[in-house]
């Protein structure tokens, strides 16, 4: 089946195991709105205690995906430029933010693993540096850091400028410490 032209309403008459690989078909696709529509209507349906009895660990991959498109939609809105767009891309990168918040809240258990428990604080810290939210983004990064498991993939030159910038825009700047991360970005 597929989702193209279907309203979300439409979407909530599937079953989580018909809907999450549509959405993940979608985020292949690059279809950002339509998995973000998907994964917020299972969201919507499943989230709380019944995610938890139900699916387990396994629901904060759906909080992960739904985040990741939120992410997506943000910046591709940013890019636009303008201030309708602009300020649609604030509401996508709080909706990201809370995601992430939501996906770390799931850890794996005996029902299944929640493959991104620990990279959902990387891309929380995304959020919040998009939103000017500088100090709690490099909280983020730090905690992200700190409990990071092997399989947590990501660019250490681009996690170091994204340092750089953060302490940079603080609201009381810290240079030298911006510069330190800025430097070894440019090694990696």
């Amino acid at each position: 089946a597929s989702l193209v032209g279907m309203a979300p309403n439409q979407v909530s008459a599937l079953e989580i195991q018909e809907a999450v690989p549509l959405g993940i078909k979608a985020m292949r696709e690059s279809q950002w709105e339509q998995a973000q529509a998907i994964f917020a209507e299972v969201v919507g349906t499943y989230a709380g205690d019944r995610s938890k009895r139900l699916f387990g660990g396994r629901f904060g991959v759906i909080y992960y995906n739904k985040g990741f498109s939120e992410l997506k939609i943000a910046g591709s809105l940013e890019r636009l430029g303008g201030e309708e767009n602009a300020a649609k891309a604030v509401e996508y990168y709080n909706l990201a933010k809370q995601s992430f918040a939501d996906c770390y809240t799931v850890p794996s258990d005996s029902k299944g693993k929640n493959l991104y428990h620990k990279k959902s604080l990387l891309y929380k810290g995304q959020a919040q540096q998009a939103l000017g939210e500088y100090q709690n983004a490099l909280d983020s990064y730090k905690k992200f850091i700190a409990e990071r498991e092997v399989r947590d993939k990501y660019s250490p030159g681009m996690f170091n400028i994204n340092l750089a910038i953060c302490h940079f825009k603080l609201e009381k700047p810290l240079v030298k410490e911006g510069i330190g991360f800025f430097e070894t970005a440019l090694k990696n």
